[in-house]
């Protein structure tokens, strides 16, 4: 398992020093995922299978982010909320509510509408949806 910790933090700090120095996809491909990865392939040792696949889903949504374009936003997007559905599963079974984390909720919604309405305000209408969702995942997944 220690060639995995090596592997993710030596490509992190790869990703990190050629972002400063090359502007090019190709790296970006190739470096910014592994991190991830490495990650995934820990969550599984541990039998976490649930969060290895929405780490995976999270990389794959990386990766679609570094191309421009609308079909490529919206897949990100979507890889990003199925991963983040798939967190919120995990990590809903094994929470435990209470007052101080309802209040902590409470602050957190009131955030994400605050967030939604910047937001809105200048967002393309076929966005709305793709967009809206996610900050809902997101926010439930924060719950």
């Amino acid at each position: 398992m220690d060639i995995i910790y090596i592997v993710g933090i030596l490509s992190g700090i790869l990703y990190i020093i050629f972002d400063f120095i090359y502007d090019s996809i190709s790296y970006y491909v190739i470096l910014k995922p592994i991190p991830i990865w490495t990650l995934s392939v820990y969550c599984t040792s541990r039998r976490n299978y649930m969060l290895a696949v929405g780490l995976i889903f999270g990389a794959l949504g990386d990766i679609f982010l570094i191309y421009e374009g609308e079909f490529y936003f919206q897949m990100g997007l979507f890889l990003f909320l199925i991963g983040h559905i798939l967190y919120f599963i995990y990590f809903f079974n094994r929470v435990n509510f209470n007052k101080q984390g309802f209040f902590i909720s409470l602050v957190m919604f009131l955030f994400a509408l605050g967030v939604s309405y910047v937001i809105f305000q200048n967002l393309p209408t076929n966005l709305l949806l793709p967009v809206g969702m996610y900050i809902f995942v997101i926010t439930m997944m924060g719950f």
